[in-house]
């Protein structure tokens, strides 16, 4: 599941996103932030994974990561 909440500042667009994994008690908090540039708009997010399972919680936090980092890389070929 997905929470996101953008707000407009300016020329520039915020967010401030939640995302509960499915299956696994672990959750995405991040902040992405939509801005005019020369070239037409840059999207810059940064995002933080925690994962409540000790002892295997920071390798799967990685594998979380990583997944979402992949997505949101394919997110922004896409709309480019």
């Amino acid at each position: 599941m997905e929470n996101t909440l953008w707000r407009a500042e300016g020329e520039r667009w915020l967010a401030d996103y939640t995302i509960a994994v499915e299956g696994l008690p672990a959750q995405v908090r991040g902040h992405s932030v939509l801005e005019p540039s020369p070239r037409g708009c840059r999207y810059t997010s940064s995002f933080e994974v925690t994962v409540r399972i000790p002892l295997i919680g920071g390798r799967i936090e990685a594998l979380v990561a990583d997944g979402l980092e992949e997505q949101l890389r394919h997110n922004a070929e896409r709309n480019a």
